[in-house]
């Protein structure tokens, strides 16, 4: 991700209207979580981030078989006791990668891209998958996958 409000290097445009309050009150929220997240231990092999409508039953697959591989439980939305702003930040924190499920119009989703984020501002490893089979409803084109993305 190039940061938001910056002209784009090919043409000089800059980001969508209000873009640069969104990363900017973001930013302010993880840091306000990660205030009180002090003491907090490696717990998660993988916070996986998706889009629920496209990769729900992929992500839960992907949860099953990587917690059995690695031993350590994945952090994944369906399984969570708890599913707010605090505990996505939380299990970021906790995670020692965080998994992107890029599918479909995943980088339009406000809460996707608030995971994101945090995981950028927290320097974790990233790794990205992406639905390859143009069968499949969550599939699009590589470069239409960034389309309605933030800049």
């Amino acid at each position: 991700f190039k940061p938001i409000g910056e002209p784009h290097p090919a043409d000089g445009r800059r980001s969508k209207p209000g873009a640069d309050d969104t990363l900017k009150s973001d930013l302010q929220r993880i840091e306000s979580i990660l205030s009180q997240c002090s003491g907090l231990r490696l717990k998660y092999g993988f916070f996986l981030s998706h889009y629920q409508a496209n990769a729900g039953d992929i992500t839960a697959s992907f949860s099953y078989k990587l917690s059995n591989m690695t031993d350590l439980p994945c952090w994944f939305d369906q399984e969570a006791d708890h599913v707010t702003v605090q505990d996505m930040v939380r299990g970021i924190v906790q995670s020692a990668v965080f998994l992107l499920v890029l599918t479909k119009d995943v980088l339009t989703r406000k809460f996707t891209i608030f995971e994101i984020r945090a995981a950028v501002h927290l320097k974790k490893k990233i790794v990205v998958v992406h639905e390859t089979d143009q069968r499949r409803a969550s599939y699009a084109p590589f470069a239409e996958l960034f389309e309605g993305a933030p800049e």
